[in-house]
């Protein structure tokens, strides 16, 4: 079986937190997304359920409380910084 996320082309509303706790799904019956659905839905946290997951979130290999600061702190730049790019103010062409 393969899971398929769905891409609708979310950023163009404002709705940050709906976007970003929203996922679409297809499972497919084989290897890729050529072979026939068998199931799909929408997955969505809410704000306790999102909470909760990441207060959950460990950084793997970290020998030093120094190394799981910048594991998580990389980790936050990185999804920060896309929400940034997608939410932000547009630059005028």
């Amino acid at each position: 079986m393969t899971a398929e996320m769905l891409d609708f082309g979310l950023g163009e509303t404002a709705d940050m937190l709906r976007d970003t706790t929203t996922l679409f799904t297809r499972l497919h019956k084989g290897a890729d997304k050529t072979a026939p659905v068998i199931g799909a839905g929408v997955l969505s946290l809410g704000v306790p359920d999102l909470t909760k997951m990441v207060s959950t979130m460990k950084v793997l290999n970290a020998s030093t409380p120094a190394e799981q600061l910048q594991g998580m702190t990389t980790f936050g730049r990185f999804f920060m910084g896309n929400l940034w790019d997608t939410y932000g103010p547009k630059k005028a062409s």
